[in-house]
């Protein structure tokens, strides 16, 4: 896991509160996870000083957890607000971060917005 370490000086270095991984290709390689989840909300959540999560599809839990990923994993099913357990998540874990990096090319409009609208 040195590339999650790697990460999590970055965002102390630059003063960030959390990194927001939705890219599938970057979860497979700072995870070792391998999955392509088309519409669905698969999510590396990485902070400076707390462990990392991933927050997948329910039916996804269990290939997480095979792939040796040692920290949590969260599911979450079609008809739930993906945002919404995200944010419970991240409350519990880091409060209401403030200070957020993103993968700008990955990020779409509706994503962002649930973001903002769940992290005033």
């Amino acid at each position: 896991m040195a590339h999650i370490e790697e990460v999590q000086e970055w965002l102390a270095n630059n003063n960030l509160d959390i990194a927001y991984i939705s890219d599938f290709h970057n979860i497979r390689y700072y995870t070792g996870f391998d999955s392509d989840p088309i519409e669905r909300i698969l999510a590396l959540f990485i902070f400076p000083d707390k462990d990392p999560f991933i927050f997948a599809p329910a039916l996804e839990v269990g290939s997480v957890k095979e792939s040796g990923w040692e920290y949590p994993v969260f599911g979450y099913l079609d008809h739930e607000d993906a945002f919404a357990l995200i944010k419970s998540h991240i409350n519990a874990l880091a409060g209401n971060p403030k200070k957020w990096a993103v993968e700008k090319d990955n990020l779409t409009v509706a994503k962002s917005e649930a973001i903002l609208r769940n992290f005033p």
